[in-house]
Formats: C-alpha cells, structure tokens, sequence
C-alpha cells in the first residue's frame, strides 16, 4: 500500500509541476500583452469566451487564469461582465488535460512524448533570451505533464482493490459521487488533476464511464474553491468573479445531474460509442458537458452576472451572506468598473 500510495503521490507531483511552469512561464512570455489583449477581447462577450479557452488550453490552469482575472477585475483593467466570460471559456480550455491524457491510451506514446519534449524544453531554457527560456521552461513543463500521466496510469492501478478506494470511486449513489468529486478537487485544489486521473481509471476498467461522470460533475465545483479563497481579501469586482465562476459550475452541474437521472443515463449512451477506449469517452463528456454549460450561459450572462453583483455586495466583509434576507441591501450592481 505504501509503495502504491509513493507512486501516486510521485506522479501528481511531476504532473502538477509542470502544469505550474507551463502557467508561469506562459504568463513570463505574453507578459503585459495579456492584459491588453483580454481588455480588447471582453468588449464581446463571445470574443471573451473564446480568449478565455484559448488562454487556458495553453497555460493549462483554469485556476492559474481565474487567479488572473480577479485581479484584473479588482484592478478595473476590465468590466465584471467580460471577466465572468473569460471564466466560461476558462472552464471550456481546461479540458484540454484530460484530452491529453486520453491520447496516452491510443497510438500516441505519452512517455515518449513527454521525454522528447523535456529534454528539447530542457536545452531551450539554456539560452541567454529570456524570451527563449522562458518557451523552453514551457516546453519543459509540458514534458513533465507527459511523463506524470504515464507515472499516474502505472500507479494508480495498484489501488484497485484497497476499500478506501472502492468506498470513494466505486460506490453506486450518485449524490455520493458527485460529493466525492466536490471533496477531492477541493483538496488537491485542480480539476485537471482529477479528471486526468479519472480518465487513466477509466481505461485501464477500474471504473465505469457513469462513475467517473458524476465525479466529474463534483470536481468542476470543488476547482472553484482555491479561486475563492484566492479572492477573499480582495475588492467586491475580485470576489464577484470568483463566486460567478462557483456560481457557473454549480449551474452546469445540476443541470447536467438532473437530466441524467431523468433521462435514465440515456445521455451518456453518447459518449462511450464515440471512442473505442472509455477513457477517451471521460475525456470528451468532460469537454461536451463545459462547452454545452457555457453555450447555454452566455446568452444569460447578464443577468447572472447581476445576480453575482446582487449577492455579493460591497459591504459583503461586514456582513457576510445576511445582507441577502434586508430589504436594504448595501453595494453597486454595476457590471463594468
């Protein structure tokens, strides 16, 4: 049990490592141009949506972006409305991972992969530009990613028959489920983390795709947490983004809950047909079911974001959620700074 719980343990480290140099150093390269560009993006709600996917598909961190953008919105470098549609996009590119990871159990040889990719990332970070080192630390870290999901799909089939593991990720009730999920992301504070791990589980039939669905659906809301926590001793536009990406999630996932269990479970009848490997089919719900939540967001944007602005008012320190049942209630419900 030790030696599995080592390897595992091992193998998050390297995989969160890299995800974290990937993020630094993606923030090192774009430097003060990424505030500029998301300024000009969140004039469109759509052109936000899509800067948020794109800049997160490659920094590899929806928390790391979210992060960002409190402190955007805290500083007024853009409207709370265009913040809260970088966050829907946010939501979308961090699915990327676990896509990544599913590629480990195809053709794609992601030890390799990630070996080649190191060692080039490695020599790029030699070099007197910073500009280049700073590529090359990225490259670098995405050889990491690779190499610690192959490190997690070699230790994690070692926990198949402990009873913690069977208690968290093969029980049958799917509040459960969706809790467990909820708990374990809040913990290890990153979704890609989860859902990478879930995808490798998956493929190697240690849990079926219904499982790892609903666990899915928990860890999108547990994410939120260190984004939370991150914006509580920030200004009232920090905490409102931070509790509209809670809000997002929580939406998405008790609609998609809902609609599962009326339907029977007949929605994922979908997913397990459009690829041979189960794993793969994890990673294309968890991609489907943020793409969908935000598509279906978006033309309600507003008005979420002024439910956010409603609940958490300017005086929110001094108060906390009480201010919800006055009748006079303290704060701007305006959505631009």
């Amino acid at each position: 049990m030790f030696k599995a719980v080592s390897a595992v343990l091992g193998a998050v480290a390297v995989f969160l490592f890299g995800l974290k140099l990937i993020s630094v150093n993606i923030g090192k390269v774009v430097s003060g141009k990424f505030a500029t560009a998301v300024y000009k993006a969140t004039l469109n709600r759509f052109s936000a949506f899509a800067i948020g996917t794109a800049v997160t598909s490659v920094a590899q961190s929806s928390v790391a972006v979210n992060a960002v953008l409190v402190a955007l919105a805290e500083s007024g470098a853009i409207s709370f409305s265009g913040a809260c549609a970088v966050v829907i996009g946010a939501n979308v590119g961090t699915t990327v991972t676990a896509q990544l990871v599913s590629l480990s159990f195809g053709a794609f040889d992601v030890s390799a992969a990630g070996a080649i990719i190191g060692f080039f990332g490695l020599i790029l970070s030699l070099a007197k530009s910073k500009k280049v080192s700073f590529i090359g630390e990225t490259a670098f870290g995405f050889g990491l990613v690779f190499m610690g999901i192959s490190l997690m799909t070699s230790g994690i089939s070692l926990f198949y028959g402990n009873e913690t593991f069977r208690a968290f990720f093969l029980i049958k009730n799917p509040i459960v489920l969706v809790m467990n999920g909820f708990f374990i992301t809040a913990i290890c504070q990153s979704s890609s983390v989860v859902s990478s791990m879930l995808v490798i589980l998956s493929a190697g039939g240690l849990i079926s795709f219904e499982n790892s669905v609903f666990l899915i659906l928990g860890a999108n809301v547990g994410t939120t947490v260190s984004v939370i926590i991150i914006s509580s001793d920030k200004s009232v536009y920090g905490r409102r983004v931070a509790f509209f990406n809670f809000l997002f999630n929580l939406f998405g996932t008790a609609l998609f809950f809902v609609v599962i269990l009326i339907s029977g479970g007949k929605l994922l009848e979908v997913f397990p047909f459009s690829s041979a490997e189960s794993g793969r089919a994890v990673a294309n719900f968890h991609t489907f079911f943020n793409l969908l939540t935000g598509l279906i967001t978006l033309p309600l944007l507003k008005p979420m974001a002024k439910l956010c602005a409603f609940l958490v008012a300017s005086d929110f320190k001094k108060r906390g959620f009480r201010h919800i049942f006055n009748k006079k209630r303290g704060g701007s419900l305006r959505l631009s700074n």
